[in-house]
């Protein structure tokens, strides 16, 4: 079976909860003041002051979350195809929390250029 590939935001809402490609350009951006928490491999907490996103064709944006630094490093700016599980439904921001409604996101399997290096 193949999986499917996500090129604009118009794609995503059928695809929510299942394996994709996602295809794009792979920005990082910088959340300071704020630092991002997030568990490593191991199991122990690290924090980050970068999140990187996936803007597709459309200009749509989904959320990767704290990536390895090796990978922001080979990727940043460069057209990628992203391979993870599609969480397009995420249930809206209270209003009485100061916070835009949340990105649909990625859970990576794997990040690969599109063009060679």
């Amino acid at each position: 079976m193949s999986i499917p590939v996500v090129r604009i935001g118009a794609e995503l809402e059928m695809l929510d909860g299942q394996v994709v490609k996602a295809v794009g350009t792979y920005l990082v951006t910088s959340m300071l003041p704020h630092l991002a928490i997030y568990k490593r491999p191991d199991g122990s907490l690290a924090e980050s002051e970068t999140i990187v996103y996936l803007r597709l064709k459309d200009k749509t944006v989904l959320d990767l979350g704290v990536r390895p630094d090796e990978e922001i490093s080979r990727f940043d700016a460069k057209d990628v195809a992203v391979t993870g599980r599609l969480r397009a439904k995420l249930p809206p921001i209270p209003q009485d929390r100061a916070a835009p409604d949340p990105l649909p996101l990625i859970f990576v399997e794997s990040v690969e250029a599109l063009i060679s290096e």
